[in-house]
């Protein structure tokens, strides 16, 4: 990518054949990943936030549409993928390896995280906009009581 964002560096042709190997390496990447099952447990932690990041669209369009007209809202994360030592009733906490839900809480704390004083105006701006996208799911996340459903 270093190499597309500065095309003055480059020989005439070369930015076509960088892109095609740049093209053909993430394809063979994407079939590779997507050709094996996926435990949330075993993925290599090079995809690790991709695949965290990935799920919170989908999560947040799923409350969002519950949520719309004021209506309220009760979301239950029941599947043991979201959190497989509390499913097993394990003695040890669950942990960004083990649960998608904590995973999602450190994720999503990071984008939140007010800047320091004196960051930049990029800084201010990006986390206005994390806050705008993804406030209320940080929130949800954040404030999440796994063991709700048991103290009844």
């Amino acid at each position: 990518m270093r190499h597309l964002q500065h095309p003055a560096l480059m020989s005439p042709g070369e930015a076509g054949d960088i892109t095609r190997q740049l093209r053909s390496d993430a394809r063979h990447l994407w079939f590779d990943v997507i050709g094996r099952p996926v435990q949330f447990r075993t993925i290599d932690d090079r995809y690790r936030t991709a695949f965290v990041a990935n799920n919170l669209v989908p999560m947040s369009q799923t409350i969002g549409r519950s949520i719309r007209g004021n209506q309220p809202t009760r979301v239950l994360l029941c599947d043991a993928a979201f959190a497989e030592r509390l499913a097993r009733n394990d003695t040890a906490p669950d942990t960004v390896r083990t649960s998608l839900v904590v995973a999602t809480d450190v994720l999503l704390s990071g984008l939140l995280r007010a800047p320091a004083p004196g960051a930049s105006a990029d800084e201010e701006r990006m986390h206005a906009i994390n806050e705008a996208v993804w406030g209320l799911l940080g929130h949800l996340v954040c404030t999440n009581d796994p063991l709700g459903s048991r103290k009844r």
